[in-house]
């Protein structure tokens, strides 16, 4: 039926030719946007295929040279498909980390039996290769590239441990949150969609579950007195009720079968204990002692007998070590995953730059910069590795992305503008 115009008479049809710009160039950008994403795609891909072939990779007979906690999913997987129930250290079931990575090794050992790690390598250079794709989505080729070059990602292909597959789930959640808070008419689908994957991303990783709290209560103040809070408040609450669901099993199980409700893991403690004193040295908990009790009795401690030592600890000391390297030990020995890691502290700056930038003046992205700066304060609660920053490694290399993309488009559109002016006007 058609609209009816102000004055009573019915408006004509939008034709392609009238109209709008946005209408009319949605097809061809739509079109670009999945050439730019099957491009890194294919990138990303082939860099991770040429590590797995030319870098020898240990065996299933050398698992006790793997990290420790690469030792425990193998173990944990093998203990669930032989049907000895779920559990990080063999015996009593427990819930000392989250399924969703042990279940994804389990899931693959059964398919692939013959050479179960092979099978999990390349399987995670696929979603390494997916995760790049999501950020040419959403922050453009170059965020695409950098995320696909990255080193550590190229190097995680080969291990067996959480980051591959928590950052696509990462990078696919807050995508669809970015499109749920910037879209004129966010659909009910996408908040659902933006919600299972969110509620994967915890099952994986916990640390995520911080991020719609956060991200919504910016929102909030953002939408204050406009018509949009209310659809805006509803949509956040699909997103969260499908989290919720997706988690459902998990809480069901533990309060079952270990009689009481834990949301993510038992051993979420360790991490903050563990990155307490300088350099991530040893502290013991004493035995029957909660370990978050201890926590907190050693922060007061430190803070009234060291403040600045323990404040610059807990802060640029904790940022210097988990950022300013991509490789905690080990890493490769040389070649082209070396070379490129050279550029680390420049990617870091960069992309801290580019994503306040994209706070400002980039709608599309400003998740990505809530969520940055989100991580890097949680990043504080935990031993500083280099792994464990990997999330906020992916939101830098988007935002450095998308800022040189921005500033080179600049430079091109000045080039531009000066060479149609006329002569006599220059």
């Amino acid at each position: 039926m058609a609209a009816q115009a102000r004055g009573g008479a019915a408006a004509p049809a939008l034709s392609p030719s009238a109209a709008p710009d946005g209408a009319a160039h949605a097809g061809p950008r739509a079109a670009i946007r999945l050439a730019r994403a099957l491009a890194v795609f294919g990138l990303a891909l082939g860099v991770r295929a040429l590590f797995l072939l030319s870098v020898r990779q240990p065996a299933a007979s050398q698992l006790a040279s793997f990290a420790e906690d690469s030792v425990h999913y193998v173990a944990m997987a093998q203990r669930l498909l032989a049907g000895h129930g779920y559990s990080f250290f063999g015996g009593r079931p427990d819930a000392y980390v989250s399924p969703g990575y042990p279940l994804f090794v389990a899931g693959l050992m059964h398919l692939f039996p013959a050479d179960p790690l092979v099978a999990i390598r390349w399987s995670q250079a696929v979603i390494g290769a997916a995760t790049a794709a999501v950020a040419a989505s959403w922050g453009g080729f170059l965020a695409g590239v950098l995320v696909a070059l990255y080193p550590p990602f190229i190097w995680s292909t080969a291990s067996i441990l959480t980051e591959v597959l928590f950052l696509l789930l990462l990078l696919g959640y807050l995508t669809l949150h970015a499109r749920l808070l910037t879209s004129s008419r966010p659909s009910r689908g996408c908040a659902v969609a933006a919600g299972v994957l969110l509620g994967l991303a915890v099952l994986t990783r916990p640390i995520a579950a911080a991020l719609p709290v956060i991200i919504g209560v910016v929102d909030w103040v953002r939408s204050a007195r406009t018509t949009a809070r209310p659809r805006q408040s509803h949509r956040w609450a699909l997103l969260v009720g499908a989290a919720a669901l997706v988690n459902l099993p998990w809480w069901v199980r533990n309060v079952v079968v270990l009689h009481r409700l834990i949301l993510f893991a038992s051993q979420a403690a360790n991490p903050l204990v563990a990155g307490l004193k300088p350099g991530g040295a040893s502290i013991q908990v004493p035995a029957g002692t909660n370990a978050y009790v201890f926590a907190i009795r050693y922060v007061l401690s430190a803070l009234r007998s060291n403040p600045r030592a323990f404040l610059t600890w807990m802060t640029v000391g904790k940022w210097t070590l988990a950022l300013s390297q991509p490789y905690a030990g080990g890493g490769p020995n040389g070649g082209f995953l070396q070379v490129l890691a050279n550029y680390q502290v420049p990617l870091c700056w960069v992309g801290a730059a580019g994503l306040l930038w994209a706070a400002i003046f980039r709608p599309r992205l400003r998740v990505a910069a809530i969520a940055a700066a989100t991580l890097a304060i949680l990043l504080l609660g935990f031993i500083p590795t280099p792994r464990y920053a990997d999330p906020l490694m992916a939101l830098l290399a988007i935002g450095a992305g998308a800022l040189l993309a921005g500033a080179a488009g600049a430079v091109v559109a000045g080039l531009r503008r000066l060479l149609r002016r006329p002569l006599t006007a220059r």
